[in-house]
C-alpha cells in the first residue's frame, strides 16, 4: 500500500513484445524499474503472487530473463523470449541484467538476475518427447553460434550473477550435470554467481534421463560435475548428504556451493548496517510509480508491430486528392515531412492524409485502413474482443489491487478501449479460440455489416501455447479462420489484430 492506496507492481509487456521494440535502453530501464520495485515490495513484506508457489515472502532473486532462442514458432514459450536471434537475445539479457542489478548504490546489488534456461532448451512436448527427457543433439558449431552467445553476453558484458540450468540433456548429459556449467560458464567466461536448477530438473537426471540410477548420484552429478548450487526440488534435501557419505561428491563441493549462494546475500547488502544503504529505504511509492507507468506505456506502444496497412478497398488511389511532387512515403498527417508547406505541389486534404501515405513517382495520397477515424460505428469481433488474461501473457504477478492475485478486472479490454473513440460499438465473440460458437459467425457478420469499420481480435492463448504445451501447427485455428473469412468477405474497412506468443500464420488467407 501507498498510504491508503493499494498498488500492484508494474506489469510490463511480455519479452517477445519487448524484443520487437529493438530498444536496448528501454530494456535496461525496465530491468531497473523491476529491480527497484522488487526492493520496495521486499521491504514491505510482499508475498509471491502465484498461488502454486505457496506464496512465500518475495525474495531479491528474479528468475528472469529467459534468453533462450525462439528457434521454432510452435514452441510454447516463445512469448517468454525476446527473439530468434542470438545477438538480440544477448543484448536483451545484458541490458536487462545491468538495469536490474545496478541501482543507486554501486557497493551492492539491487537484485539478482537468473538467466534461463542453460541451454539448448526449446521443446515442451513434441514427437513423443517432453522437456524432462529430451536430449538436444547439438553440434559444437551450433552451440557456439546459436545457443551460447546470449548467455555469454549477459554474463561477460552484463555481469549476470545467476543462471538456471534447463530440464533437457545436451548431447546425452543432463544440462544441470553438464561440464559446460563449470568449464564454459565459470571457467571461460569468469562467471562468479550461483546456478540453480529449474524446478525438478535434478530429479530428471535419474528419473527421466536415466543418466544415473538414483537420487544420491543425481545430487552429486549436479553439485560436483555441473556446479549446480541450488536444487529447486527435493533431491538435495533428501539425497545430497547420502551422496557425500557414499563418496559420490564431497563436503568441499557442498561448501563451495554454499559460499556462492550465501555470497550473493552479502553482495545484496543483507548483512551490513542498513542506515547508509539506499536499498533499505526504497519507499512504497516506488511501486507502480508515475515514472514506471509512463515507461510501461512507452514499452507497450513501441512493441506493437504493424504488419501491413493497405489502401482502403473500393477507394481509387488519388480519388479527390492532390498530387505532390515527391517520390517518398510520408508520415500520417504529413504530405512530405522533408519539404516546407510552401514547397508542396498543392493543398493536401486532411481527410486523405489521415491514414494516408504518398505513393508513386509524383505521389498521391492513398487512404489506408489505419489509423481508424474517430466518431464512426465500430464492430469488434473475435474471441479476444473482450480478452483480459490474454493481454497480460504468462508469469505475471498480481496485476489488479484486490484480494485475489488472479483478478484482472482492472485490465481494459480492446473493445472497451475502442468504444471511447467510436460513435457506437458492437462486440461479438463470433467463435472460441479453437471451437465454433453456434450462430457466432452469423452474429459477427450482421454486426460487421451494420458497422463502418471492423476490428478482428484473433489469435491464440495459454490453452494453446505455454509452458509444457507446444503447438503442432502455426496456422490460425480453423474456427477463427472461418470467422475471419466471413467477415472480411463483406469488404468493410477491417483491422486484424493477432494476439500470440509464437508466430501465427495467415499467409494462406482465410476460409
Amino acid at each position: 500500500r501507498v498510504g491508503e492506496e493499494p498498488r500492484c507492481p508494474t506489469s510490463f509487456p511480455s519479452p517477445n513484445s519487448l524484443g520487437a521494440t529493438f530498444n536496448a535502453s528501454l530494456w535496461r530501464d525496465i530491468g531497473s524499474a523491476i529491480g527497484l520495485e522488487l526492493r520496495s515490495l521486499w521491504l514491505q513484506g510482499a508475498r509471491e503472487a502465484m498461488p502454486w508457489s505457496g506464496q512465500p515472502h518475495a525474495g531479491l532473486d528474479c528468475w528472469s530473463p529467459n534468453i533462450n532462442i525462439a528457434r521454432d514458432p510452435r514452441w510454447g514459450r516463445n512469448q517468454e523470449v525476446p527473439s530468434e536471434d542470438p545477438t538480440v537475445n544477448g543484448l536483451f539479457g545484458q541490458m536487462y541484467t545491468i538495469g536490474l542489478q545496478t541501482g543507486q548504490d554501486p557497493r551492492y546489488l539491487q537484485a539478482v538476475v537468473t538467466l534461463k534456461h542453460f541451454d539448448a532448451y526449446s521443446l515442451e512436448k513434441a514427437d513423443g518427447f517432453t522437456r524432462h527427457d529430451f536430449n538436444a543433439q547439438v553440434s559444437n558449431f551450433s552451440l557456439a553460434s546459436t545457443y551460447l552467445p546470449a548467455f555469454r553476453a549477459a554474463v561477460t558484458r552484463g555481469g549476470a550473477t545467476g543462471v538456471m540450468c534447463s530440464y533437457n540433456a545436451i548431447n546425452g548429459i543432463p544440462a544441470c550435470a553438464s561440464g559446460m556449467l563449470n568449464q564454459t560458464l565459470r571457467g571461460e567466461w569468469g562467471f562468479t554467481g550461483y546456478i540453480t536448477s529449474d524446478t525438478g530438473a535434478v530429479e530428471d537426471i535419474y528419473k527421466h534421463h536415466a543418466y544415473v540410477p538414483d537420487g544420491p548420484r543425481a545430487a552429486c552429478a549436479a553439485l560436483a560435475a555441473g556446479g549446480t548450487d541450488i536444487d529447486s526440488g527435493k533431491v538435495y534435501s533428501e539425497s545430497l548428504l547420502e551422496g557425500v557419505r557414499l563418496g559420490y561428491c564431497s563436503m568441499d563441493d557442498l561448501r563451495r556451493s554454499l559460499r556462492r549462494t550465501l555470497g550473493l546475500r552479502f553482495r545484496l547488502g543483507l548483512f551490513d548496517p542498513i542506515e547508509a544503504q539506499p536499498y533499505w529505504h526504497v519507499p512504497p511509492e516506488a511501486v507502480a510509480s508515475p515514472t514506471h507507468r509512463q515507461l510501461n506505456l512507452l514499452a507497450a506502444r513501441s512493441s506493437i508491430v504493424l504488419l501491413k496497412n493497405e489502401p482502403l478497398l473500393g477507394v481509387p488511389a488519388g480519388s479527390g486528392s492532390e498530387r505532390v511532387q515527391e517520390e517518398r512515403i510520408g508520415a500520417p498527417g504529413v504530405a512530405d515531412p522533408s519539404r516546407r508547406a510552401d514547397e508542396q505541389a498543392g493543398p493536401v486534404p486532411s481527410e486523405w492524409v489521415w491514414g494516408g501515405k504518398l505513393t508513386g513517382r509524383l505521389g498521391v495520397i492513398a487512404p489506408q485502413t489505419l489509423p481508424l477515424p474517430t466518431g464512426r460505428s465500430l464492430a469488434v469481433i473475435g474471441p479476444h474482443a473482450n480478452a483480459s488474461a490474454a493481454l497480460v501473457g504468462n508469469y505475471v504477478g498480481q496485476v489488479c489491487p484486490g484480494a485475489s492475485p488472479t483478478d484482472l478486472s482492472c485490465v481494459e479490454t480492446v473493445a472497451g478501449a475502442l468504444s471511447a473513440f467510436a460513435s457506437s460499438t458492437a462486440v461479438v465473440e463470433g467463435s472460441g479460440l479453437t471451437r465454433p460458437i453456434l450462430g457466432g459467425v452469423a452474429a459477427a457478420v450482421a454486426a460487421a455489416r451494420a458497422a463502418e469499420h471492423v476490428v478482428l481480435m484473433l489469435g491464440i492463448g495459454q490453452s494453446i501455447e505455454g509452458e509444457g504445451r507446444d503447438r503442432t501447427s502455426i496456422g490460425l485455428p480453423k474456427a477463427q479462420a472461418e470467422l475471419a473469412a466471413a467477415v472480411l468477405a463483406l469488404g468493410k474497412p477491417a483491422v486484424l489484430v493477432l494476439i500470440n506468443g509464437g508466430g501465427v500464420s495467415a499467409a494462406g488467407g482465410f476460409g
